[in-house]
Parts: C-alpha cells; sequence; structure tokens
C-alpha cells in the first residue's frame, strides 16, 4: 500500500514494484476523506459532575482534527444548554443537572479529511 500526506508525481518501476517520487509518468492526487464518527445515546447516572461525552469516549473520530461537540436541550438542536438551568460552564457546553440533551460533535478540515458532524446523539442524566 501507497501512503501518502500531499500530491505528488510518482512513477512505478515494472522491476520492483516500488514507488519513486518526482516522475512525470503518474499523477497520484489523495483527496481529502470524510471523517467517520462513532456516537451511541447514553444514559448516566447524576453525580454532580458535567457529562462531557467527549471525554468520556462517547463520541469518537478518525480525523486527526480537533473534536468538539456542542450540548443542546432540544432534539431539532436549537437551544443551548445554559449555565444557569443546566449546569454548563458556558452556553453549549456539557451540562451537570438531570436532564435529556442532544450533542452534536465537529471536527475541522485537516490537511487529509474534510470537515464534518457526527449524527445527533441523545443524553439522558438520571
Amino acid at each position: 500500500a501507497l501512503f501518502c500526506k500531499e500530491e505528488r508525481q510518482y512513477k512505478m518501476t515494472k522491476a520492483t514494484d516500488q514507488y519513486e517520487p518526482n516522475s512525470a509518468v503518474y499523477r497520484l492526487i489523495i483527496k481529502k476523506s470524510a471523517p467517520t464518527f462513532t456516537a451511541a445515546n447514553c444514559t448516566l447516572k447524576y453525580n454532580g459532575k458535567r457529562k462531557n461525552l467527549l471525554q468520556l469516549g462517547k463520541i469518537t473520530t478518525n480525523s486527526p482534527g480537533k473534536l468538539t461537540a456542542v450540548y443542546y436541550t432540544d432534539p431539532e438542536c436549537t437551544k443551548k444548554t445554559t449555565v444557569s438551568k443546566h449546569g454548563a460552564v458556558s452556553a453549549g457546553m456539557a451540562p451537570k443537572a438531570k436532564g435529556t440533551y442532544y450533542v452534536k460533535a465537529s471536527v475541522p478540515e485537516t490537511a487529509n479529511f474534510k470537515s464534518g458532524a457526527s449524527r445527533t446523539v441523545k443524553l439522558v442524566i438520571r
């Protein structure tokens, strides 16, 4: 297998089946991949601490970009969690209060990956 981090030109030699850089014979274009996410709905027990699904490993990605999450109180993901009602550090951050929340994670574009977002994950704190 050939793994490349950038667009370059390569030549494949018949004798060794190896790739040699800087040839004008073949042009190999590495396209950015779409990130994939693993995310599952979860129910967690209330213990007075914020429930950060990224720190708990409940949402992950194959992209090396910085994974971030926004927490909402409605399934349409229009109303962010708040400091006063949900115990978040700031609006849209991980809650600690009992309730039902909806989480969307995202990663920015990187050298090899497109930007992307996870499906909405349901978080219940009981």
